[in-house]
C-alpha cells in the first residue's frame, strides 16, 4: 500500500496522517468502545493511509481513484454492517477490531481534505 501512495504526500504530511489516524482511534475506543480493554496492531493508521491517499487519487482524477473509492468504502461497510472480513479473522496480537479501521480512515481524512483542497499539487 506505501508504494501505492508514497507520492501523494510530503513526509511531514504523511506523519501528520499517520498521527490523526491514531489519535482519531484512540478517541473512538475512548467515546464508542468503552468495554475494550486492549488494542494491538497498525491496521486502522493503514486503513487511514488508504483513505488518504485515495483522496489524493481522486483529485489528480487518476484511473485508479474509483476503484480505490469503492474497495475501501466497500470494506468499511462490509465491516461495520457484517464483521471481520473472512480472510483477516484473527491478528497476530488477537482479534480484529474493525471499528479501529473505520476511526482511522475518518481521521486521516479530517487532516487529509485540507492538503487535498490546497491550490499547490501535492
Amino acid at each position: 500500500m506505501w508504494t501505492l501512495f508514497i507520492a501523494d504526500y510530503s513526509p511531514r504530511q504523511w506523519l501528520i496522517i499517520a498521527i490523526a489516524s491514531a489519535a482519531a482511534i484512540d478517541a473512538g475506543f475512548l467515546l464508542f468502545n468503552t468495554e475494550l480493554d486492549w488494542y494491538v496492531g497498525l491496521s486502522g493508521v493503514l486503513h487511514g493511509v488508504m483513505a488518504a491517499g485515495t483522496l489524493a487519487h481522486l483529485r489528480r482524477r487518476e484511473p485508479d481513484a474509483w476503484i480505490l473509492v469503492v474497495f475501501l468504502i466497500g470494506k468499511l461497510a462490509y465491516e461495520q454492517l457484517i464483521g471481520v472480513m473472512p480472510y483477516s479473522m484473527k491478528s497476530a496480537g488477537g482479534p480484529v477490531v474493525v471499528d479501529a479501521h473505520l476511526y482511522g480512515a475518518i481521521g486521516a481524512l479530517i487532516v487529509a481534505v485540507p492538503l487535498a483542497l490546497r491550490r499547490k499539487p501535492l
